[in-house]
């Protein structure tokens, strides 16, 4: 293989794998300075995920809390949005019923398709309500 032909070769793959490259978002300081459970994170992810494409989000659960007689789930989010969503569980569906029945365990990283989540906003807090999903996925 002459040096010419090596080069060219060494070039398309560069150029291929540059072009692949997806763009890196910037830290979002809100979000990596303050907890998930705070209003000011939940205010502030709540306003990214209203402008964030859905099709372009992906929802993962991690990890399954009952506090105060309301159940939560922690949802790490990622794609057009990287954070962790606490949501508030109403009504659990047939969806989540294993889940609630085994308080998430074995569910660690199983994703939530197409997860539907309502924003409520009071003066004293923001909450990310569970309306639905098509299903989880392990």
């Amino acid at each position: 293989m002459s040096n010419l032909t090596k080069f060219l070769t060494l070039a398309a793959v560069t150029l291929t794998v540059a072009c692949g490259k997806t763009e890196e978002k910037a830290p979002n300081t809100v979000l990596l300075n303050n907890e998930p459970e705070t209003k000011v994170y939940k205010e502030e992810l709540a306003s990214l995920l209203e402008k964030a494409d859905p099709s372009k989000l992906e929802y993962y659960f991690d990890h399954y809390v009952q506090k105060d007689g309301i159940d939560y789930l922690y949802v790490n989010i990622t794609g057009a949005v990287d954070a962790i969503a606490v949501v508030t569980v109403r009504e659990w569906d047939e969806k989540l019923k294993e889940l609630r029945e085994f308080k998430g365990k074995g569910y660690g990283g199983s994703e939530f398709k197409n997860l539907k989540l309502e924003v409520e906003r009071n003066s004293a807090n923001t909450s990310f309500v569970y309306k639905g999903m098509d299903g989880i996925a392990d």
